[in-house]
């Protein structure tokens, strides 16, 4: 593909540069505002305009700063006629900077420094605070337009008659600003329609059905407005919940209750006028907007849409007499739908999810969309009277954000929504007709995003609440502006609770929390078993692998083949160690591959930017293709470097062509379809011939004019006989033919077809009909040139998009290896310097017991811990040594009971992940499922009490364990009385033993259940051994775990290791000897052999009697 030179385009009339606007010296009004009333509300009107001076203007009607200021140099950039004809950009070195008449709002920085106060926040609008503390300073507004005009930041003064400046830093450059008298907003002044909105429909808040969306604005109240307040309440009235931020310029307003948004929370300063009004700079919008949606608002950016210039050629155009420029709102964001990677912050998964439940029946449909990466998760499923199903998809996608009907759900659902999310989570119900349809005609509308017309496989094989889930989730999307960019490209998979897939091992909700399995308690890493082993490099391999360890595999076959890969990883240390290091400086592709496509979609390419952003997708395509370029060739470079990989899986992702994609040809057309270090340099694209149509048939023509208007030149010599003729430029006029007057007064003067028009000394420049009409080609060429270069960039990459799977396909890939990595970096060295084992899988036997043997174990978490030496411990069960599945787990408080249960649990799951274990030995029939019943809690928000909430998790464990699950349960009973928690507790137990005959774990301070079970062969009994020394009464934790029943809790020693007083523990240890006394005794032998046979019937009345009958 031939190379060409390049030829910058006009940097005004090419989306991808810097774009300003003509210069015009204009002066803005000021509003002063009215004293404020403490506690009042704000009101939400837009100001209108104050009288502009004489000296403005006449077609300033709109808000362009003109001149950009930075230091001591002024930058134009301008389209007059009386420019140069290149419409360079111009620097013009002046003496000293000097304030321009236009609005200097302050950053962020400069509120920051000890030497600037911020002269007005929120609480000085609500309350009067200290003299000291109300100072106010005004900056001159710039000349806005008609209806949002001229607005002047102020601030309040301690008196009215202080005048001393105060400095404040804006880009470089410094202004002395007077303090502007104290001032307030008038907060009772908003219109009624304001004060009481109704929605669009006219409803009011107290109406069920109303829609927090939309307002109703007046037509009266519309037709009083400026056009400009007219744009504004147009775009506010249909998102009403949404803050905009309104481009005027080159910054961003916020106006009414949005502006008490912006003080509050981003700390920006109130501008005078009748009505709240605050803004910022253009180049802070991301640090501003990820500053309130991760707060929990929606974020609406209005832009600008075309120039003052622009504007003007609209109205002679059209005839109209528009006095505002167009706007449009370009994007809308939420916590659920952030795109940019830098805005999201971190690397974990983002869920959007949809929820949609049928009537009658405990059915859910639901999607989940990570809107960073374009991905779909589309399902239905069955549910029991707990839902299970639904707490567990809760808990492990950890949506931010949530959609589901308005009206319709169960009470349940509502409640479990409503308050089982953590409080920082979106919820969004959903209230108009449109966002919740039925499922056809959410199948057809999802149809129109796809140009065969046919849809996925998957979801056109979805049900009916499935599809309509992911209808609701298309058009929420689409009230966000990013359907567009997302459906077509989207990757649609089957979402299946983990208890429906064969594949992985089942985790629910409860067992994720109680494990701490991707996070601890506080809702952090620290501790967790995700924290554990990810030692991913990457951010995509950081995701994949917490999807792993969420749903671990189950088949042993797939196990084995992934303990392979790990096995190969670690002898491998050297190529390993190199590919990490490589892969640790890519970007995080997953994400960025999406936003590519919706550069390419465009939707504010239009808009107008004074910030190059053109330049900044540019870097953005530059970082993917560099580091798919470095992908393709780490894959063949670690296959190269390696010696002994003998895994069939690790084998297949690192051969070119079979696991990872071959992606060298297309890489090599994008490398050459421009020159790759000039538009690094540069900012924007020039295409290469062949690459681009259009710009091809616009060089084409420009080389054809301009061998013309040669060809003209070089026969005007001839005829002239003057080799010194040339062609110069004047302003606009190109291709002037200059010709001396020593030449014409030679020749006697030319001929009539020789038009002057200029002249400088000694020369006379003409134009030909001949060069009039080059030159008119020429620049209809040019500007058709233009044109296409300021579409190449997206047209490019909506090239680069239409392989789009196979990029994505390659990034998968580089996630797994980047997993595997990890895992061998956990399997090859624990944290402690222990041992770490490989995991064997027995197959399991029909009637045979499910085996479980865990030789010196230690807990994964406690092995990143430097403060404590870990005491090692076996857990044996349907072993040799110890045949029954069921153990029964006593010990003194404190002993470490709970502890050893986790690290069975954990150690269990590692294995299915098919990691290394820390233990000398790990030996086991594949798990099917963990339960776990860990841990006192109560739902106080559901009125469900501790007692309540333990019941009703040990009634899903009955419910679903299988002989081949996992189940560990932590003191059963303890929420109620003694003696019905006993006897909960004995039957629970006798259950699982000998109904369903899974491997437990069950631990429990009822030394009696000891006593019932200990002639049961399916119930063995182990306890967490300790020491009590006799003399000084102290109980020593040996944490270890033997065969047998501990000899007491020790509960009174540990009341006096927690520092109880003495009189209470001593108090505490006489009860607690009498009434061992009077068990113990005659009478209590006779009682315990009662209370034994009551056990056993279940007889909860015949135990009540037994224990008022004793006298302790």
């Amino acid at each position: 593909m031939a190379k060409r030179t390049k030829s910058a385009p006009s940097p005004a009339n090419t989306p991808t540069l810097h774009r300003f606007f003509s210069p015009v010296q204009t002066s803005g009004a000021k509003y002063d505002r009215p004293n404020s009333v403490a506690g009042a509300p704000a009101s939400a009107a837009t100001p209108e305009p104050a009288a502009r001076k004489e000296n403005q203007a006449a077609d300033d009607d709109d808000d362009v700063p003109i001149t950009q200021v930075k230091k001591s140099k002024r930058i134009i950039v301008s389209d007059d006629e009386d420019d140069n004809d290149n419409d360079v950009v111009q620097i013009d070195e002046l003496p000293s900077p000097r304030p321009l008449k236009k609005r200097t709002p302050l950053s962020d920085e400069t509120l920051s420094t000890p030497s600037h106060k911020r002269v007005r926040g929120l609480d000085d609008f609500r309350t009067p605070s200290k003299p000291a503390q109300d100072l106010l300073s005004s900056v001159k507004a710039s000349p806005a337009l008609a209806s949002l005009d001229s607005m002047t930041f102020s601030t309040l003064s301690s008196s009215a008659s202080a005048s001393r400046k105060v400095d404040f830093a804006d880009n470089g450059r410094k202004s002395s600003v007077p303090r502007a008298a104290k001032s307030a907003v008038d907060t009772d002044s908003r219109p009624s329609w304001q004060v009481n909105p109704r929605d669009k429909k006219g409803r009011t808040r107290d109406d069920p059905n109303y829609d927090p969306t939309t307002i109703m604005v007046p037509t009266a109240a519309l037709d009083k407005m400026s056009p400009g307040q007219r744009q504004y309440w147009t775009i506010k009235s249909t998102n009403y919940d949404t803050v905009l931020f309104f481009k005027i310029g080159k910054f961003y307003e916020l106006y009414d209750d949005d502006a008490l948004v912006g003080v509050k929370e981003l700390g920006l300063l109130l501008m005078k006028g009748d009505r709240p009004h605050a803004g910022f700079p253009e180049r802070c919008f991301d640090r501003h907007a990820e500053t309130l949606v991760n707060r929990g608002f929606k974020i609406g950016r209005v832009e600008q849409m075309e120039t003052p210039n622009e504007l003007k050629e609209r109205n002679q155009s059209t005839g109209s007499k528009s006095k505002v420029v167009n706007r449009e709102l370009c994007s809308v964001l939420t916590k659920g739908t952030l795109v940019d990677s830098n805005m999201i912050g971190h690397p974990n998964t983002s869920y959007l999810l949809a929820v949609c439940e049928s009537k009658g029946s405990v059915e859910y449909g639901i999607c989940l969309c990570d809107t960073s990466t374009a991905q779909f998760q589309i399902g239905s499923f069955n549910d029991d009277s707990q839902r299970t199903r639904l707490r567990t998809l809760l808990a492990s996608a950890a949506p931010v954000e949530v959609l589901y009907p308005a009206q319709g759900l169960s009470s349940v659902t509502s409640s479990i929504l409503k308050k089982d999310l953590p409080h920082d989570v979106i919820r969004n119900p959903l209230r108009n007709a449109a966002e919740l349809t039925d499922s056809v005609t959410a199948s057809e509308k999802i149809q129109e995003y796809f140009p065969s017309g046919k849809l996925p496989d998957i979801v056109s094989s979805s049900g009916d609440l499935a599809l309509l889930a992911l209808g609701a989730t298309v058009f929420y999307l689409k009230r966000c502006l990013l359907d567009q960019e997302i459906v077509p490209i989207g990757t649609f998979v089957h979402y299946d609770p983990n208890d429906m897939d064969p594949r992985f091992m089942a985790l629910d909700g409860q067992t994720l929390t109680n494990l701490e399995i991707v996070q601890n308690s506080e809702g952090g890493t620290q501790g967790s078993l995700l924290e554990f082993v990810n030692h991913c490099v990457s951010p995509f391999g950081s995701r994949r692998i917490r999807e792993w360890i969420i749903r671990p595999l189950a088949r042993p076959k797939d196990i084995t083949c992934r303990l392979d890969a790990v096995d190969d990883l670690i002898r491998e240390t050297s190529a390993r160690d190199g590919f990490r290091a490589a892969l640790r400086k890519l970007p995080d592709l997953g994400r960025i591959l999406s936003r590519i496509h919706a550069y390419s979609f465009g939707r504010d390419s239009k808009a107008v930017m004074y910030e190059n952003v053109g330049a900044a997708k540019l870097k953005v395509f530059l970082g993917v293709l560099d580091g798919l370029r470095e992908a393709s060739s780490l894959i063949p470079k670690f296959l190269d470097e390696s010696t002994s990989i003998v895994s069939p899986l690790l084998k297949s992702l690192l051969t070119t062509g079979d696991g990872f994609p071959d992606m060298t040809e297309k890489l090599r057309y994008f490398e050459n379809a421009f020159d790759i270090a000039a538009a690094r340099r540069d900012g924007f694209i020039v295409p290469a011939e062949g690459v681009d149509s259009d710009y091809d048939d616009a060089e084409r023509e420009i080389r054809n004019a301009e061998e013309r208007l040669q060809a003209i030149l070089k026969e005007t010599r001839k005829d002239l006989r003057d080799s010194s003729i040339k062609f110069v430029d004047k302003n606009r006029e190109r291709y002037q033919l200059e010709i001396s007057e020593s030449t014409i007064s030679r020749l006697g003067g030319l001929s009539d077809d020789y038009e002057q028009v200029s002249q400088r000394k000694g020369f006379i420049r003409y134009y030909t009909a001949d060069i009039k009409d080059a030159v008119f080609q020429f620049d209809r060429a040019t500007e058709k040139r233009t044109s296409a270069l300021s579409g190449v960039m997206r047209r490019l990459f909506a090239q680069f998009c239409g392989d789009f799977a196979l990029w994505t396909s390659a990034v998968s890939v580089l996630a797994e290896l980047d997993c595997l990595c990890s895992l061998a970096l956990t399997s090859e060295a624990a944290p402690d310097g222990g041992v770490m084992c490989r995991p064997e899988f027995v197959d399991p036997v029909e009637e045979g017991a499910a085996v479980l043997s865990l030789r010196r174990a230690r807990h994964p978490s406690l092995t990143m811990s430097s403060n404590a030496t870990f005491i090692p411990n076996d857990t044996i069960v349907g072993c040799e040594e110890n045949p029954a599945a069921f153990v029964l787990v006593t010990g003194p408080n404190m002993g470490g009971k709970s502890t050893l249960l986790r690290q069975t649990c954990l150690c269990v799951i590692l294995s299915h992940l098919g990691c290394y274990v820390p233990a000398e030995s790990c030996l086991l029939t594949p798990v099917d499922r963990i339960f776990t019943r860990v841990g006192a809690c109560d739902r106080i928000l559901a009125g469900q009490s501790t007692f309540y909430v333990e019941l009703e998790e040990t009634a899903t464990i009955l419910r679903h364990a299988t002989r081949r699950s996992l189940v560990i349960l932590d003191e059963l009973g303890r929420g109620t009385s003694t003696f019905d928690g006993t006897a909960i507790a004995y039957a629970v137990a006798r259950h699982l033993s000998h109904e369903i005959r899974c491997r437990t774990l069950f631990a429990t301070h009822y030394h009696v259940l000891s006593e019932e079970f200990a002639e049961d062969e399916a119930v063995s009994a182990y306890y967490m051994a300790s020491q009590l020394d006799t003399t000084t009464n102290t109980v020593t934790f040996l944490y270890k775990f033997v065969p047998g029943v501990c000899p007491g809790s020790f509960g009174i020693n540990v009341a006096k290791m927690a520092g109880l007083p003495d009189d209470v523990v001593s108090l505490a240890e006489a009860m607690a000897k009498q009434f061992e006394d009077a068990v113990t005794s005659a009478h209590g032998k006779s009682v315990a052999m009662q209370l034994r046979r009551c056990l056993k019937q279940s007889d909860v009345e015949g135990i009540r009697s037994l224990i008022k009958g004793l006298r302790v």
